[in-house]
């Protein structure tokens, strides 16, 4: 009976001992698994505070962007109307009397140039005609003395 009590006695030994190893791997897991729900929760707060940082953002550039939109919208008008005000201008310099007595007195001034080229030209040619005149003039005066020259 003695080596049945011993055996007996050493499964309850080998019992305990696993009873107290599977508590202790309990405790272990209980203890991995409260870290790890630590961490998920850790991580589910970075990821709620990502979103959150995410969503100001885009609430931010979606309130830029109306304002950048505005601000262009407000800048084309603003050309378009400048543009209009130097179309006005521009024409009612053209159309001014003193834009027409300038543009008048530019067709003049060429009209005079063109004149005074004419004038020239025409100046030319009379003092051509007057050289040959002159010479005709003297070669007739020269051939009446030889003519009278002979009939002597």
């Amino acid at each position: 009976m003695t080596s049945l009590e011993n055996k007996v006695r050493q499964k309850a030994t080998d019992l305990h001992r696993r009873e107290e190893r599977i508590i202790q791997l309990e405790e272990e897991l209980k203890s991995k698994i409260q870290e790890v729900a630590r961490q998920l929760t850790g991580k589910e707060e970075e990821i709620m505070n990502i979103k959150k940082k995410f969503k100001e953002e885009r609430i931010q550039m979606e309130q830029d962007k109306k304002r950048l939109t505005k601000e262009v919208t407000e800048y084309q008008e603003k050309l378009t109307q400048a543009s209009q005000r130097f179309f006005n201008l521009k024409k009612e310099v053209e159309e001014s009397p003193l834009a027409v007595l300038r543009s008048e007195l530019g067709t003049k001034n060429l009209e005079i140039i063109d004149l005074e080229t004419k004038v020239k030209k025409a100046n030319e040619t009379r003092d051509d005609y007057r050289g040959r005149y002159e010479q005709v003039k003297r070669d007739m005066v020269n051939l009446k003395r030889q003519i009278d020259r002979e009939k002597e």
